[in-house]
């Protein structure tokens, strides 16, 4: 698969980092930097996934056909609230 600059520099964070906040976009590819890096964090633990309600199909079936069991890829979504906090 071919990565643009950006999503290289996302799985490189990812992989560095213990926790973090992928917020790019939309269309940028978060799905597919996320499950480049998602093996070295399996191996250690399980991984949460929050994403938009709208979106969690999405990211169980590309983690189903990336191989990634459902008990430890485990992904959640949420509604956006009206409420904003500062």
């Amino acid at each position: 698969t071919y990565l643009m600059l950006h999503q290289k520099e996302g799985i490189q964070a990812l992989k560095e980092n213990q926790r973090f906040l992928l917020a790019d976009e939309a269309g940028l590819g978060k799905t597919l930097q996320v499950l480049r890096a998602a093996p070295m964090f399996l191996e250690k633990r399980d991984m949460l996934v929050v994403t938009p309600t709208s979106t969690v199909e999405n990211w169980k079936e590309e983690a189903n056909k990336w191989g990634f069991p459902e008990r430890k890829l485990v992904v959640v979504g949420y509604e956006r609230s009206e409420e904003r906090r500062v």
